[in-house]
C-alpha cells in the first residue's frame, strides 16, 4: 500500500521530504501521547510501527484500536508563540470536504477530508490553518462520536 493521500500532499507541498522519516505524534484514547517517526503508515493494518529515532532502531508496535489519532507534524516542539487557527473562515478555499469531528474525550477538530473513507478504520484530515504544526492527521473511527459536514 502507498503512503496515504494527505501524507503525499505534504511531500508535494515541500512540508517534508519524501525521503525522510515522517515525524508523528500518536494520541491514545486514554490520553497517552507518544512521539516518534515512521517510514510507512497503513491505517488498515492492526498496528502502527514507529521508531523513537529518525535513523531507525528497534520499532515500537502500537495497536490501532487503542489510538485516537496519528498526527503528521512539522516538529515535535511546535511554536508556542503561534496562535493556531482551529476553524475555517468563510473565505477559505479548500480541496476536499470540510468537516468537524468530535472525539470520545470531547475534543472537537475541524479539517478537510481528501480521498478518505469515513466508513473504514478512520480517515485523514488536513487542518484549516496551513501554518499549523500539524500537517495532517489520521482520526481513528473508533475514537469518534460524531462527524458533520461544514
Amino acid at each position: 500500500m502507498k503512503i496515504p493521500v494527505p501524507f503525499v500532499f505534504a511531500c508535494w507541498e515541500g512540508r517534508i521530504s519524501d525521503m525522510e522519516a515522517m515525524r508523528i505524534v500518536v494520541r491514545y484514547k486514554d490520553g497517552r501521547i507518544i512521539k516518534g517517526y515512521t517510514d510507512h503508515f497503513e491505517p488498515d493494518k492492526p498496528s502502527l510501527r514507529i521508531f523513537e529515532d529518525a535513523t531507525g532502531g528497534s520499532p515500537i508496535e502500537l495497536a490501532m484500536n487503542e489510538l485516537k489519532a496519528v498526527f503528521l507534524v512539522k516538529s515535535f516542539e511546535g511554536n508556542r508563540d503561534y496562535s493556531e487557527r482551529k476553524v475555517f473562515h468563510g473565505s477559505d478555499r479548500v480541496l476536499g470536504r470540510k468537516v468537524q469531528i468530535k472525539f470520545v474525550d470531547g475534543e472537537v477538530l475541524q479539517g478537510t477530508m481528501v480521498g478518505s473513507d469515513a466508513q473504514g478504520s478512520g480517515f485523514f484530515l488536513i487542518p484549516p490553518d496551513p501554518q499549523s504544526n500539524n500537517i495532517s492527521l489520521f482520526a481513528v473511527s473508533q475514537a469518534l462520536i460524531s462527524m458533520q459536514d461544514l
